[in-house]
């Protein structure tokens, strides 16, 4: 009896532990149920959290894209306007520019062609007055010639004393004669000046068309000459401009390009990164089922050798105890599974939203550090634009500061052109001043002259006394004669040198015109040849700077 309990309680306590062992087994198994649900909704539920994260990231690329296209559209209408308005303000000076060098030949052709005409007048009032100074003296002489014969010639005839009354009628008669040879030679001067200014007003009237047709011959050609040079430096400045402006939108359409390939080739990174991490999450989630699988399977197929083994050995001892144990396990094993199921969904929560912040944590780093990208791209390309509009403002007042320059001279021009006219009429008043001498010149003569008749009157008187002193009186009248004509010469040398001065004041500062026109414009033409020299310099920076941004691009790009 005390074996059978033994045996009894044996078998009990066996059956019991084989009930606990089995137990245990069943809450394994359901755990690993409970945990391969929960895996499984944790993967169905990241897949729907990786969809709303790429329909969330599809979307802000497209923003970012269209935002990023609309500002470069107003970037590249903006620096459009403003190439259209250099294009045209430097049109504009292109315009003011053949304006005044049409206005600086005008003035030079203005000044030569008065130079020439007051040359032309000086030299054929010069000439005329050396041809009216030789009549008027061959006449004289005849004259003087003749009387000096006759009357030699009637007092060799006759004694004074018998000539008396003859003489004093001779006298009385040569008195008359010489007071009408007195009236004749004041009428002949009077209407030799009348002609002389007659011929001096036509002269100088056509001389001064003569002045204004050569002016407007030269200022043609010129202006034609200015106008040739002036064409082929705007042709150039166009054909650089227009260059200038292929190259700007050549550029503005590369980094467009640029700017949507770098998109293209981020939203490309980003779709390669999101399939990355979906294929390794999907490695990781398949081989942790692989792993839980084949862990299943290897318990499965030791619980079922080790169930099978002790089915056999309890079959007897399972059959009793099992009535009462089915009620009890069943309710465990609900309650067990409850709290395990509730743990489990615990858990699950827990991980599903770390991952979804997880990924929603590198989708937003992703996405700022495109924007970032392309904000610093953005940044980087308008600083550029902002430089180049800035060296256009630059180019811009240093040809408000040409056209400034250009006024300047022009006012310069014109103050000379009124101080040549002014020279002009100064030099005209310096022939009427030399017009009026000639007058005094003749009125001396006029002087002398009628000096030297009164002398013949008094030697015709002491002719009656003393025939040695009317030969006597001859010589001194001889004398006189050459006196006065070399005084004569004297004036005329003396007038002469004058005219010859005032041409030579004429010409030097005509000559002085002529190197400060020439000066101007070598200086103009100087200008434009640092212009252009500065153009140059402007290019070439504009292609060093294109140069490191492509180096800092081609090097931000391998970063």
């Amino acid at each position: 009896m005390g074996k059978r309990l033994e045996t009894d309680k044996r078998g009990r306590d066996e059956s019991n532990n084989s009930h606990q062992y089995y137990v245990g087994i069943k809450e394994k198994l359901a755990t690993i149920t409970i945990e391969l649900n929960d895996k499984t909704k944790t993967i169905e539920l990241l897949k729907m959290a990786r969809k709303k994260d790429a329909a969330k990231t599809k979307q802000l690329l497209a923003e970012a894209e269209e935002h990023m296209k609309q500002g470069l559209a107003a970037q590249q209408q903006k620096f459009n306007k403003e190439l259209e308005k250099q294009m045209d303000f430097a049109q504009n000076l292109v315009t003011e520019k053949s304006e005044l060098a049409k206005r600086c030949d005008e003035l030079v052709a203005e000044v030569q062609k008065a130079n020439t005409s007051n040359a032309r007048e000086a030299e054929r009032f010069k000439l005329k007055l050396k041809d009216a100074k030789e009549r008027w003296a061959v006449q004289e002489k005849v004259r003087r010639d003749q009387w000096i014969v006759k009357k030699t010639e009637e007092i060799k005839k006759s004694t004074v004393a018998a000539l008396e009354p003859d003489i004093q009628l001779i006298l009385a008669k040569g008195k008359t004669d010489l007071d009408k040879a007195r009236e004749a030679a004041k009428e002949e001067r009077r209407k030799l000046q009348v002609q002389l200014e007659k011929e001096r007003d036509v002269a100088l009237q056509r001389l001064q068309d003569d002045s204004e047709r050569k002016l407007v011959e030269a200022r043609e050609k010129e202006r034609a000459k200015l106008m040739t040079r002036l064409d082929a430096a705007d042709a150039e400045l166009q054909q650089q401009l227009s260059t200038q402006r292929r190259r700007l939108q050549e550029e503005a359409e590369t980094t467009r390009n640029e700017l949507y390939a770098e998109m293209r080739a981020a939203k490309l990174a980003h779709a390669k990164e999101m399939d990355e991490l979906k294929e390794l999450h999907m490695q990781k989630q398949q081989a942790a089922a692989e792993k839980s699988q084949k862990e299943k399977q290897d318990l499965m197929t030791k619980y079922e050798s080790e169930f099978m083994a002790l089915r056999e050995q309890t079959s007897v001892e399972c059959e009793q105890f099992k009535a009462q144990l089915t009620s009890k396990l069943r309710d465990e094993m609900s309650k067990e599974k409850q709290e395990l199921e509730k743990q489990m969904l615990q858990s699950r929560d827990a991980k599903i939203e770390l991952v979804i912040e997880k990924l929603q944590e590198e989708s937003r780093q992703m996405v700022e550090r495109a924007e970032r990208k392309a904000q610093k791209r953005f940044s980087q390309d308008r600083a550029e634009y902002e430089r180049k509009l800035k060296q256009t403002g630059e180019i811009e007042g240093v040809w408000m500061e040409k056209n400034r320059e250009l006024h300047e001279k022009l006012s310069k021009l014109e103050r000379q052109h009124n101080e040549l006219r002014r020279e002009n009429e100064a030099l005209g008043q310096d022939l009427r001043q030399a017009g009026d001498k000639t007058g005094d010149l003749a009125h001396r003569l006029h002087e002398e002259r009628r000096q030297h008749e009164a002398s013949l009157a008094q030697l015709e008187k002491r002719c009656s006394s003393l025939q040695t002193d009317s030969e006597y009186a001859q010589q001194q009248q001889g004398v006189e004669i050459t006196s006065l004509r070399e005084k004569q010469a004297t004036m005329e040398s003396h007038f002469q040198q004058q005219v010859q001065k005032l041409r030579d004041e004429h010409d030097t500062a005509l000559a002085n015109l002529h190197e400060r026109v020439k000066a101007t414009v070598a200086r103009k033409d100087q200008a434009i040849a640092d212009l252009q020299e500065e153009l140059h310099l402007l290019q070439v920076k504009l292609d060093k700077s294109h140069a490191l941004i492509e180096e800092q691009r081609l090097q931000l790009f391998s970063q």
